[in-house]
């Protein structure tokens, strides 16, 4: 729920996102833990407020290929 959050509210810009996964993700854990998050919680978009059939695709869309 917090990455989603993370993604959705709080106005992450990917460059940024990417150059942290470069500098701290050698093992692509946290890229694996993001794609996960976005794609696999439904539960968790519903307690945001959130739909995963529109918000987590795009979502997912948004941050696909990290």
């Amino acid at each position: 729920m917090d990455i989603i959050s993370l993604l959705k509210f709080a106005d992450v810009k990917r460059d940024v996102l990417e150059q942290m996964l470069k500098d701290y993700g050698t093992q692509h854990t946290l890229r694996d833990a993001i794609n996960r998050a976005v794609s696999e919680s439904r539960i968790e978009y519903r307690f945001l407020g959130l739909t995963y059939e529109k918000d987590g695709v795009q979502l997912k869309k948004s941050y696909e290929n990290l």
